[in-house]
């Protein structure tokens, strides 16, 4: 069973998705009461930043290769995409368990998994 594949994402796709984490927190505003409203500040928008841009860019990842049976093929894979000058920031993924906490309305929160990719650490 194949369970490696290299991910990559070019200049064009990591600005789009900056772009796309920009325009998902522009139209936040911070309630401080029941009624009021405000804009955010700049230091707000910028930590809201930094905690939405990690997830917009992983989901810029696309598969460049065909699944693989071992990570060292993938490194070999990557070099290769190196030396023909192929401009794209690459990393190994492998077949794994995605874990997340989904809230309820009622009964507090329950943990989901499914099969998704991981990212590989050596």
């Amino acid at each position: 069973m194949s369970a490696f594949i290299v991910f990559g994402m070019n200049e064009d796709q990591k600005n789009l998705a900056v772009a796309r984490a920009k325009k998902a927190i522009s139209g936040l505003v911070k309630r401080t009461e029941k009624t009021m409203k405000r804009e955010l500040t700049e230091e707000e928008y910028s930590i809201l930043l930094n905690e939405e841009l990690p997830i917009y860019i992983l989901k810029a990842f696309k598969p460049v290769s065909a699944p693989l049976s071992a990570p060292q093929f993938c490194r070999d894979y990557i070099a290769a995409a190196k030396v023909c000058k192929f401009d794209c920031e690459m990393k190994i993924m492998m077949r794994g368990t995605i874990t997340k906490i989904v809230k309820r309305k009622r009964g507090g929160a329950v943990e989901v998994s499914r099969m998704g990719w991981v990212e590989y650490r050596s």
